[in-house]
């Protein structure tokens, strides 16, 4: 598997089960008490990476490929399936990376 610097997973952990069987497990992101966010109420056709791009266009660049800052905030089990009038936070991304 190909990860890349900005995935979930990049910084994880491979666990080996007792049966042999591999898992890789998400990285663990610092999220300070801090943090200071926007709210986003979801709307129907709202996509994770659509509102990375969105609220991070212009603060970094492929802004898009941090959509995983919103997910971990969130604790987003399945952010590809954001339920329509949901509340997220959108967490400020220059002081997520000020602590990760």
């Amino acid at each position: 598997m190909d990860l890349q610097e900005n995935d979930l997973f990049y910084n994880g952990t491979i666990v080996v089960l007792p049966n042999g069987a591999e898992l890789l497990e998400a990285a663990v992101y610092n999220i300070p008490t801090s943090l200071k966010y926007d709210l986003h109420t979801v709307a129907e056709g709202d996509e994770i990476t659509a509102l990375a791009y969105f609220y991070y266009k212009n603060k970094v660049r492929d802004s898009s490929k941090f959509w995983f800052v919103i997910a971990v905030v969130n604790d987003l089990a399945t952010p590809w399936d954001l339920e329509v009038g949901s509340v997220l936070k959108i967490p400020d991304i220059l002081q997520w990376r000020l602590f990760n």
